[in-house]
């Protein structure tokens, strides 16, 4: 009789067969257990459970809840989770990046504030002097106010405005962007530190 490892092992390296998950070649219980992010985890939690998969492989890592929390946002268009996505991709490179690393350098404040690529008009220099954005980032607090105020119904005082409604939905798309490409470029590091 098969063990729940070997049992969740076998299913695994059968999804990889079934071409359900990209993998070249069958996988071991310790190469799943190493990575950071495994492709395919949703499928093992819906046949042997969360609370199991946690146990055999680790709990999620905070680049894995990134990860799902950029889907939702992808898919729903739930900004409320950028906050919340920018920390844990801080906290990933804060806990296994070392602190010479230049990926940790370049994203691990994104708990504090997160730069914004604001484009230049070719022979004109866009004025944001009287925004609060003249450093061009967002700090995590500024990005929460937004992400409540257009969760609750202060929202509706927005309509009446539709200028501040347009500039705040661009602020969160664009560090949702930003986010995105952060989250590619730490789970690309990651995964070539944890090999």
């Amino acid at each position: 009789m098969k063990t729940i490892e070997e049992r969740l092992l076998t299913y695994y390296n059968d999804l990889i067969e079934h071409h359900v998950i990209v993998l070249d070649g069958s996988v071991t219980l310790d190469w799943l257990k190493r990575q950071r992010i495994v492709e395919g985890r949703k499928e093992l939690e819906l046949r042997f459970g969360k609370v199991t998969v946690d146990n055999i492989l680790g709990e999620k890592t905070f680049l894995a809840k990134a990860e799902d929390m950029l889907l939702e946002v992808q898919e729903k268009g739930s900004y409320k989770f950028l906050p919340t996505i920018a920390c844990f991709l801080s906290w990933e490179c804060d806990t296994v990046l070392d602190s010479e690393n230049p990926i940790r350098e370049k994203y691990g404040s994104f708990d504090f504030r997160i730069p914004l690529p604001i484009p230049k008009i070719p022979g004109k220099e866009l004025n944001f002097s009287t925004l609060d954005f003249m450093e061009k980032e967002i700090t995590i607090d500024t990005l929460k106010r937004i992400c409540i105020l257009f969760s609750n119904e202060e929202a509706q005082n927005f309509h009446c405005h539709p200028f501040k409604l347009a500039f705040f939905q661009y602020l969160q798309q664009c560090t949702f962007y930003v986010l995105k490409d952060a989250f590619e470029e730490i789970k690309k590091e990651v995964q070539s530190v944890t090999k």
